[in-house]
Formats: C-alpha cells, structure tokens, sequence
C-alpha cells in the first residue's frame, strides 16, 4: 500500500498515520449503530437502502434488479454496515502559491499532501474518501470510493491544476452539496483567504445538507509569525492591491488580527458543531491530522 502513497508520504509519515483512524461525532440521516455511525457492504440479509455504484466497490453487491430498470448501478446496503463517507475540499486558488522564504513547500503542496495522509487513514480503516477542488467554484470532483487505485486520479487532477483564481467558498461548497450523493464528514482544506463571511456561509450549507466538517486552516509560518523586516512590498495573490509597509511597524496589529481572524473561523466552526485547527506548513502530517482522529 505505501508505493501507492509514496510521491506524497515519506516513510516517517506512513508509519505514523497507521496509528490513526477517521472517526466523526455525527450520526448521519438512515444510518445504523456502529464505530463510524454509516454504512459499508456486509453479509446481511434485510438491506435498508442503495447507493450508486463508484469505482472500487465489491460487484458482489449490486442489486441487478435496479440495473434491468434503469440501466443504472446500485449496490445493496444493509443495516448493520458501518463505514464511513469522507470528502476532502481542497482550495486550490491563487493565494495557496504562497511559501515563505524558509518554507520547503507552498501551502496548496503541503495541501495535497495532507490530502493524501488523510485518504490514507480513510482508506486503511476500509472507508471511502472523494475529492474536490475548490477555487471560486468547483472545478473538479471525484466521488467517494474505497479503492487505492483511486489515488492516481487525484495525482493526475493535482498535475493539471495549478493554484489559480480567487476564492468563493459558499458558491464552491453549493455545488458539491448539489453534486454530493451521501452525507459524510467534509475535511475542508484551505488558507481561509477571502471574502470575510466566506467560511461561516459555507459551513452553514454544509450543515444544512447533513454533512459533518472539519476545516484545516493552512497557514505558511512566515505567515503566521509574521517574519518580514524592513521596507516591504506586498501585492494581492487573489487581487489587484498592493501596499508598501514597514515590517517591524505592524508586526504587533498584524498579529492581532490574525489572533481574532482565527479566532472567529473557530467560533463559527464551534457554533455548528464542527472542528477547527489551523495547521502550519512544516508541521508532520500526522501531528496535524491526530486531533481529528483517533489513535
């Protein structure tokens, strides 16, 4: 399993997102007891209802009556099954280019990576994980499936996409809540660099249609310490502004804004029911995803 993974995990961060498993406080709408409060394919013999057919599913469980009506896959589901649905929303504008001058990898790279480390939990606990990503829309989408193969989809989707455009969240988030079949746990990984009610909007949907989130706010550390000095010359990534400024001068409001702008994504994250943590660029990935999931 780990040359699968290999291109983003090195062999320290496999080793320590073994001891980690998806877990989700929510119990979604028809689902039935147990550790991940969904379903998975089982030996049942009363099915309760069907979902459509994604890649890397067990054939086994196809229900071919529905095929012969509609031409269409479904696979039986069965009260006792218990995985879980998970989808990373990755943002993939403009302003996810930015690494600082210390930094070994922008923020939309250590994005994708810690994309990949959570597919890798999802998968290894025998749950299915989709992808999409996000920019002022979503772009491109691939459903929930429980296959490793999968994993060379996302890889091809990230290699045609290059950080770019601005950032909409609730129009992005109100097409995957359109495109999105089941109700899961959405991991929402983004800079959170937008329009100010961008992320309370989108969560507010998300909630809506059932979903349970969490949201991974990446942040470079040169972006979060504030390491600029001197005479410096900032320009917008997602916009036309720019501003000259002196380092040493705003470095104190600088950094409380960004304490109460963090703070109020974790408010609004907290008033839904959802989790929050912001997740510096040089942090291990399993460090950064082991508040969310068990060991």
């Amino acid at each position: 399993m780990y040359q699968t993974f290999a291109k983003y995990l090195d062999h320290d961060a496999y080793t320590a997102l073994n001891a980690l498993r998806l877990k989700s406080r929510h119990r979604f709408a028809g689902s039935a007891a147990g550790e991940h409060r969904s379903f998975r394919m089982g030996q049942a013999i009363e099915f309760a209802q069907h979902r459509q057919y994604a890649p890397g599913d067990d054939l086994r469980y196809l229900d071919w009556k529905i095929y012969g009506r509609t031409d269409k896959y479904y696979l039986k589901q069965s009260e006792d099954e218990t995985d879980l649905c998970c989808y990373v929303l990755l943002d993939n504008s403009e302003s996810m280019s930015f690494a600082g001058t210390e930094s070994k990898v922008s923020k939309l790279q250590y994005a994708r990576k810690l994309a990949v480390a959570l597919a890798f939990v999802t998968l290894a606990g025998q749950d299915r994980i989709g992808l999409g990503l996000l920019s002022d829309r979503m772009f491109d989408y691939l459903p929930p499936s429980g296959a490793t193969s999968q994993l060379s989809r996302w890889d091809e989707i990230f290699e045609r996409s290059p950080a770019a455009g601005a950032t909409d969240l609730p129009a992005a988030v109100a097409q995957f809540v359109d495109t999105a079949r089941q109700p899961g746990l959405v991991v929402l990984i983004s800079d959170l660099l937008g329009p100010e009610q961008g992320l309370q909007g989108a969560l507010t949907l998300l909630r809506g249609a059932g979903h349970d989130a969490i949201v991974l706010h990446v942040m470079d550390r040169q972006e979060r310490e504030f390491r600029f000095d001197g005479e410096l010359h900032f320009e917008g990534l997602e916009s036309t502004g720019e501003v000259d400024v002196n380092g040493g001068q705003i470095r104190n409001a600088y950094l409380e804004e960004l304490a109460n702008f963090i703070e109020k994504q974790r408010q609004n994250c907290w008033g839904l029911g959802f989790e929050f943590s912001t997740v510096l660029t040089d942090s291990p990935l399993a460090a950064a995803l082991s508040l969310h999931f068990r060991h």
